[in-house]
């Protein structure tokens, strides 16, 4: 060495520290800064700002790094420059391309003894020497981070929790909890590691990232049969790629992280592959439906359709018979709570539904809620997960009843400054909108427009129809006949079914002039065309109790013949009241509530099967 200029003190303030003085007070050293002497007196700051830099409060002295040598060895910098010479040589110094170190972790065997380090730099990278010469960890022992505590906390068998980095470890370690990791960060782990955790309880607490996914899951599988117990914690309410130290930054104790790992359920070992062992057909779980046929519990759809194409009222039509639990079409639904997130024309969709209640006013109050507002499903640290998660949790707490279905109109209010056409937005739309029917655990409806040339199917990537497990479009209307949900893809199912339908216009109000307020509802034609020519469905045991019964009516007195206005012809009709109370006193139900989603749901089948018509007031088999 000639001069001070050539040496980045900084790099080498560690390995001159324990040379001068001997190994640090461990107990209250920490990361950044070696503390020296029964009560930690003198300060040798080794990384961030200050390293290369000491303070004796006993002798109020300091300095830099060549005044703590000519303290401990005397004369001047000089003598100091040599003896530097004479320890290290002239590879003093970090590699010139590591940028400023700002931390140190240093790696202990079981007795304590320093087996390698890993150096943190700014900008962020980390790179590992055995010693300060030499930036290399082969032939070095392979260790977890602060093997000394966790031998420890196994022998007292506290819990020990298992995080991607030594930051995390440390913050845990200063609220008093026992952590560990490994060097390299996720995807390091190795079956060394998991040696020394030997009836350990084990907490694995995942990066919020697919990268922390994996991790979790290799930790876990290479701690089968060697741990006590093994559990994963997933930390919800951080961003993405955030750790446990964001999730603490957010108000978090370390208090609430036990009683969440204390929630979690012990880990079981899943087949990554996919696999299915013949004889085993039946063991598989069966495919859940919200719409059975068409819709899967807990599964991804999208509908599309030209501007003005009748996407939104179809898709309100399908989530209010689900809210309802009505069958729609010929399908059974699943009933249960749905959130409808109505990104644009908040006033118009409120009209809307005010039409669809008008069309169906035996209903009690279905629980459909809107969220009238945009999301940001599109950027990691977006809030439009947090806030699907709030507003599903609040109808829960309302309703007593889990959301079975979430609509997102449009999937491009859904994804601002994100383009459909681009690979990458459609994936982070997607591996959101996968995140948000994990976390809420109901069918995600994506509605979303066709392009330009209607015959190439929905505008953008790719990518959507094939993330997606079901895929209709609309088509029709205007000189091209009724319009038409055509089922284009159908995961274990089949493509094609048809859904045919008109809209009609409906009055729901006035506005401040007087003039009528109106708005379209959807009338359903028949059943699905996917059935067989003049086949209707097969009627339950009370639909079919409800069609004899208006048969009786007809065959007997009060029976009028009336000019339909639709077809001009002339058939035998009661009024649908006749009808509703007859077949009140015979159903004999226990509650007038309990009647009117019975009546609605009879009616509505009935009417869509083609086993009955009606017109205004009156009722007639078709």
């Amino acid at each position: 060495m000639s001069g001070k200029e050539e040496i980045d003190f900084r790099a080498i303030a560690d390995a001159v520290a324990r040379e001068l003085l001997g190994e640090p007070n461990r107990q209250l050293s920490k990361p950044g800064e070696l503390r020296f002497g029964s009560n930690g007196s003198l300060k040798v700051a080794v990384a961030g700002e200050a390293a290369g830099t000491f303070k004796d409060f006993e002798t109020d002295e300091g300095g830099g790094l060549l005044d703590l040598i000519n303290r401990s060895i005397g004369g001047d910098h000089v003598r100091a420059l040599e003896w530097l010479e004479d320890r290290f040589g002239s590879n003093a110094s970090a590699p010139r391309d590591g940028g400023r170190i700002v931390a140190l972790y240093q790696y202990h065997d079981e007795e304590g003894e320093p087996l390698f380090e890993v150096v943190r730099f700014e900008p962020k990278t980390f790179r590992q020497r055995k010693s300060l010469t030499e930036w290399s960890v082969k032939g070095v022992r392979v260790v977890p981070y602060r093997l000394p505590e966790l031998q420890e906390a196994i022998a007292q068998e506290r819990p020990v929790f298992i995080v991607e980095g030594e930051k995390d470890v440390e913050r845990l370690a200063a609220l008093g909890a026992t952590a560990t990791c490994n060097a390299g960060g996720a995807g390091k782990w190795k079956a060394e590691h998991a040696a020394f955790l030997d009836g350990a309880d084990v907490i694995i607490v995942p990066d919020n990232d697919d990268a922390g996914e994996a991790h979790a899951d290799k930790v876990a599988r290479s701690l089968k049969g060697i741990a006590a117990r093994t559990r994963i914690l997933r930390l919800f309410g951080v961003q993405r790629k955030g750790d446990v130290s964001d999730w603490l930054d957010t108000g978090n104790t370390i208090e609430r992280l036990y009683a969440l790992a204390e929630e979690a359920p012990d880990w079981r070992p899943v087949s990554r592959l996919p696999l299915s062992w013949m004889g085993d057909e039946d063991k598989a779980p069966r495919r859940k439906w919200l719409i059975k046929g068409l819709l899967g519990h807990n599964e991804l759809s999208i509908i599309h359709a030209p501007s003005g194409g009748g996407k939104s009222f179809f898709a309100l039509d399908l989530a209010a018979h689900v809210a309802s639990g009505l069958d729609w079409f010929d399908h059974v639904t699943r009933p249960g709570p749905v959130l409808y997130v109505a990104a644009e024309g908040a006033a118009g969709f409120r009209n809307r539904r005010k039409a669809w209640l008008k069309a169906h006013e035996d209903i009690a109050r279905p629980p459909l809620v809107t969220l009238e507002r945009g999301l940001d499903l599109l950027a990691p640290a977006g809030d439009g997960l947090e806030v699907v998660q709030e507003a599903v949790n609040e109808i829960k707490d309302a309703t007593g009843e889990p959301v079975g279905l979430v609509v997102l109109d449009t999937l491009s209010r859904m994804m601002p400054g994100g383009v459909d056409s681009e690979p990458r937005d459609v994936k982070a739309f997607l591996e959101n909108a996968e995140r948000l029917r994990a976390d809420t655990g109901a069918h995600i409806l994506i509605i979303h427009h066709s392009g330009k040339d209607t015959d190439r199917g929905m505008r953008g990537s790719s990518m959507l129809r094939d993330y997606a497990d079901t895929v209709i479009e609309i088509k029709g209307g205007e000189d091209d006949g009724p319009l038409r949900a055509i089922v284009q893809k159908q995961k274990d199912g089949e493509d094609g079914r048809q859904y045919r339908f008109n809209l009609l216009q409906s009055t729901v109000g006035e506005d401040e002039d007087g003039d009528e307020v109106t708005t379209c509802v959807l009338d359903p034609i028949g059943a699905s065309a996917g059935n067989e020519a003049g086949k209707r469905p097969r009627l339950s045991d009370r639909n079919e109790f409800a069609r004899r019964c208006l048969a009786d009516l007809l065959a007997g007195d009060g029976v009028t013949d009336v000019t339909l206005r639709k077809t001009g012809r002339v058939t035998r009709c009661v009024t649908v009241e006749t009808w509703r109370s007859s077949l009140r006193d015979s159903l004999a139900m226990e509650s007038d509530a309990a009647f009117r989603q019975a009546w609605a749901r009879i009616k509505d089948k009935l009417l869509k099967s083609l086993y009955i018509g009606i017109e205004g007031d009156w009722v007639w088999l078709a």
